[in-house]
């Protein structure tokens, strides 16, 4: 009995090891929030995260990379909006309490079966045993630091926060391709990891505080002190090229055609949409760049299920509604994640 006391208490060492290195790598929206604060209002010529972070182990030198344009456009967000150090701790703190409500809210959902002691059904016996490893590979103990529930959908409470992973759309891949829905989990674990939705809570907060009788965007976009991104603020036609930077693959065009005119930003509330949106794109690339890191071959497996929908059929941009934009196009996704393959495989 002592033995094996001693022996659980090895594993809980050796788990909680892996999960505060692999927390470690990850570079969280907390962390780029107060280094943007502190650069911006207390003299801080680089917050202390940058330095943190080999450029020669693979995942490090991407974290860093993600870590330095992240806070980039987080830095222009809070300029743009004329808020002061204090205000911007403020909106902060309330995304903090959104995020704690969430939790207690989708907790006391009854249809969540989140009692471990519910059987499973045949179909879901593939799912749990590719939740349980997945979850340790990222130092996440099953059962403990995060529990499935409703079939498809995975729920996570580690550390305060939540994460959804909507698998239903998938079905036919589970079974059919097991490799793609290990790195569609990954992904959303790697979303999890960087503490995207305390980002996006953050920032839906400073658009609900936004003043707009701050003026127009011509006398509000001097503020940012990043020259680029203020650039795309006052040109369209530089903003209309960036999205297509982000969104499509080279020679890719959209699907309907869009000008100018989609991105000429009159307001702070405008201009503040934008930024984010770049944001959320590159954190879908680094999301999708990162799972291909933690697994090369499920990760040229998505590259290629990325490819077959790229074929499928083409993505469609709302031209009324450009700035709900969220992901790369599928064949952006594909060309990246065949990228990172072959890299990694050639550097080995």
């Amino acid at each position: 009995m002592k033995f094996k006391r001693i022996l659980l208490t090895i594993l809980l060492v050796f788990f909680a090891f892996i999960l505060k290195a692999e927390r470690e790598y990850a570079i969280d929206f907390a962390m780029v929030f107060h280094d943007a604060i502190s650069e911006i209002f207390d003299g801080v010529s680089e917050g202390g995260n940058a330095t943190r972070f080999s450029t020669i182990i693979p995942r490090q030198a991407v974290e860093k990379s993600f870590y330095l344009e992240e806070k980039r456009y987080i830095k222009s967000i809070m300029q743009l909006s004329g808020f002061n150090k204090q205000e911007l701790l403020e909106c902060f703190n309330e995304a903090k309490q959104e995020e704690s409500a969430f939790i207690e809210n989708v907790t006391r959902e009854g249809s969540l079966p989140l009692n471990l002691e519910l059987p499973l059904g045949d179909d879901k016996v593939i799912e749990k045993e590719i939740f349980q490893s997945i979850a340790n590979e990222y130092g996440l103990i099953p059962y403990v630091d995060i529990l499935p529930f409703c079939g498809f959908d995975f729920f996570s409470s580690f550390n305060k926060f939540i994460i959804l992973i909507d698998m239903r759309q998938f079905v036919e891949q589970l079974y059919g391709n097991i490799p793609v829905y290990k790195a569609f989990v990954r992904h959303e674990l790697e979303h999890y990891l960087h503490k995207d939705f305390l980002c996006a809570a953050f920032i839906n907060i400073v658009l609900e505080h936004v003043d707009q009788r701050q003026g127009s965007m011509r006398i509000a976009a001097p503020r940012i002190s990043d020259v680029e991104i203020r650039s795309y603020l006052l040109n369209p036609l530089l903003a209309l090229n960036k999205f297509s930077s982000l969104f499509l693959a080279p020679g890719q065009q959209f699907p309907t055609p869009l000008s100018a005119e989609n991105f000429n930003i009159e307001t702070v509330e405008g201009g503040i949409k934008l930024i984010f949106m770049f944001l959320v794109i590159t954190k879908e690339c680094r999301a999708d760049i990162l799972a291909c890191y933690k697994n090369l071959n499920d990760g040229r497996a998505m590259a290629l299920f990325h490819f077959q929908e790229s074929i499928r059929g083409e993505e469609v941009v709302d031209s009324q509604d450009v700035f709900s934009s969220r992901h790369p196009s599928y064949l952006k996704r594909s060309i990246m994640l065949n990228a990172v393959y072959l890299l990694s495989t050639i550097s080995a």
